[in-house]
């Protein structure tokens, strides 16, 4: 850009060198932007994926502990645990 400005002022066309230096500039900063979007949207895609996973997950695995032989015995306290041994309640061993 130096180049440009001090060949404008050689040959006594400075406005249209500053004119070129402004256009140069501006493609470098379209490329930049273009490069930067491209790069971008791929990243995006997988946060919006992490934040999918995240959600089925949080749905999910409570309904998978569930449905895990024995699960229920296992996390009750000691009374609800007595009680559940009393009615004959097994959970089954892995």
């Amino acid at each position: 850009m130096v180049h440009l400005v001090a060949s404008g002022e050689v040959s006594g066309k400075l406005e249209q060198m500053l004119q070129r230096a402004a256009q140069l500039e501006t493609q470098a900063l379209e490329r930049r932007l273009a490069v930067f979007l491209t790069l971008l949207e791929p990243v995006m895609i997988l946060v919006m994926g992490g934040v999918v996973l995240m959600i089925v997950l949080a749905i999910l695995l409570p309904i998978i502990e569930i449905n895990q032989p024995g699960a229920l015995s296992r996390r009750l306290p000691a009374a609800p645990r007595g009680v559940a041994d009393a009615c004959g309640f097994r959970p089954a061993r892995a």
